[in-house]
């Protein structure tokens, strides 16, 4: 309401202010311990101007970002920050802010499943037995993670896998996957070795298709699997040719192929890239890598070479005389090492 006098110039004030609204996070999570968990919120406004806030939940796992700028065209994008290890990494999700409303987003966190654990000691007397190098060997690996594992020969890295995979007995204790023990080759873990064994007497395809013939799990389907696999891995042309017309690039895709045949939850790469060049090297690395993105397996690879560790691992265990000296994820291991082999 505006009042005019003769003679005075009457002054009004507008103040526009910007429509706001409010976002609620709603945590929850397998362990139940949804207290103290950051959430990120960020965009452009509908004004133009950036938003970002952040949130914490609180004893009832709910954050809440108050007065929010309303989004524009695009909704904000909200993440969970600093996730703790024990927990798969939920993917981050779009957030509309609406004027004079609460938007509700739900994130819940998963616990990381072990694939697979090995532990050897005597059951009476808790002390570690068996094969004497790999006394107390405990291995364990989370689903759809990479686990590097470094240390000198003759420490029993590869020793161990080959416990693992099913290839080798221990002379005590027990190897469990799934729950169950491993009295034999498992097929539920795909085995890369340091050689490729193949046979030459075989084509490339009849190697590939060996180890599900060996299993008796070789079904039509499986075959027309198989068919498609060595399209994608570039060996669809190489069906009929023999191993020794292959380089050693193609060989290890050939490799690569058999250990993914019987549709393994768990890969072992025994040295996968030893004998090819840097390029190759790679090349390989990143199919294993595309690969364990597009099937959601878990990954373990053995190796001396620190410089495969740091590019494909989320964690490294150390080995020395036997035993697992370190563990810790890349950052801990390279440049905060605690055991005195590791600083060496």
């Amino acid at each position: 309401r505006v009042t005019v006098v003769a003679g005075q110039v009457a002054k009004v004030t507008f103040n526009n202010k910007l429509k706001r609204g409010d976002l609620q996070v709603v945590k929850s999570s397998e362990d139940n311990l949804v207290e103290g968990v950051k959430f990120h919120l960020y965009g452009t406004s509908l004004s133009g101007a950036a938003v970002d806030q952040y949130a914490v939940t609180d004893k009832n796992g709910v954050a809440t970002f108050k007065d929010v700028l309303i989004s524009g065209s695009e909704p904000y994008t909200l993440e969970e920050v600093d996730t703790a290890i024990r927990y798969v990494v939920p993917k981050n999700q779009t957030a509309p802010v609406k004027w004079k409303e609460v938007t509700t987003r739900n994130f819940n966190n998963i616990l990381k499943k072990f694939t697979v654990t090995v532990t050897k000691s005597d059951a009476e007397k808790g002390e570690a037995q068996g094969n004497a190098k790999l006394s107390g060997a405990v291995y364990g690996i989370y689903k759809g993670e990479t686990l590097g594992v470094v240390g000198e020969s003759g420490c029993g890295k590869s020793t161990i896998l080959n416990l693992i995979s099913g290839l080798l007995k221990p002379e005590a204790g027990t190897l469990l996957s799934r729950g169950r023990p491993i009295t034999e080759a498992d097929l539920h873990i795909g085995y890369m070795l340091q050689r490729d064994h193949l046979f030459e007497w075989r084509t490339i395809y009849s190697n590939v298709l060996l180890g599900l013939e060996i299993s008796r799990t070789l079904t039509p389907e499986r075959k027309e699997k198989v068919g498609e696999m060595m399209e994608t891995y570039g060996l669809k042309s190489f069906s009929n040719a023999r191993p020794s017309e292959l380089s050693g690039g193609m060989r290890q895709r050939v490799v690569i192929a058999i250990a993914l045949s019987c549709d393994p939850d768990l890969l072992i790469c025994d040295e996968p890239t030893t004998a090819l060049d840097v390029t190759i090297q790679a090349k390989i690395l990143e199919l294993i890598r595309s690969i364990q993105k597009e099937r959601g397996i878990s990954v373990i690879y053995i190796t001396h070479d620190l410089g495969v560790v740091a590019k494909v691992a989320d964690y490294v265990d150390v080995m020395y005389a036997g035993k697992i000296v370190e563990t810790g994820t890349i950052d801990e291991i390279f440049y905060d090492p605690k055991h005195p082999y590791t600083c060496g």
